[in-house]
This record gives C-alpha cells, sequence and structure tokens, in this order.
C-alpha cells in the first residue's frame, strides 16, 4: 500500500517549544491524530510550533481543523500556536480562503 497520502502527526520537544510535524493529506480523516497531536505537543510546552512542510494535501476539512485550533489557542490565552514552513498546497487553500494573515506566520 502507498503510504504517501496517510497522514501522520510527530510531535518533538525542542526545548523553549514543542513542534507538531503534520505529514501527508490533512483531511476529515485526519482529525483524530491532529487532536491527539495538539494535545501532547501542549503537555510539553504551552509554545507550539506546528511545521505544515510535509503536507501533500489539504482540504476544506484540514482548514477547519488548522482554524479550530488557532480559535481554540486564542481562547486560552496562555497558549501560542504557530504554523509555519507551508507546503505548496497548504499556502494554496490558506490564500484562496483569504486566511493568511490568520494562519501563516511571516516567512
Amino acid at each position: 500500500m502507498d503510504q504517501q497520502g496517510v497522514f501522520r502527526a510527530i510531535v518533538e520537544d525542542v526545548g523553549d517549544r514543542a513542534v507538531v510535524r503534520l505529514v501527508g493529506e490533512v483531511d476529515l480523516a485526519a482529525e483524530r491524530l491532529w487532536w491527539l497531536a495538539l494535545d501532547d505537543a501542549r503537555a510539553l510546552s504551552r509554545t507550539v510550533e506546528v511545521d505544515l512542510s510535509h503536507v501533500t494535501f489539504i482540504d476544506s476539512s484540514g482548514l477547519r481543523l488548522l482554524l479550530a485550533a488557532r480559535q481554540k489557542a486564542e481562547a486560552e490565552s496562555e497558549d501560542d500556536l504557530t504554523f509555519v514552513s507551508a507546503s505548496v498546497a497548504v499556502r494554496r487553500l490558506v490564500e484562496l480562503a483569504g486566511l493568511s494573515d490568520l494562519l501563516m506566520a511571516p516567512d
């Protein structure tokens, strides 16, 4: 079976922050693993960086997951959540949705 599109979320403790590296396809099927990874990252640090450089596909349900995480972090004001290194697929969808300022860290 081809594993290229299978969603994975890899959580790493890098000292001053936790990094969640998303790999593969971010869609509705990724939801459960996404929230588990985010919870694991928040257990390591209140500062969480989400690396989107290895996302090969994202649809509107994946975009909804990113927005929901942003809203949750803002509601829990002690959390700092940043999305970085967006792949072409992510950047294209975020720009089309007009959400670049909300979701993407400046390069």
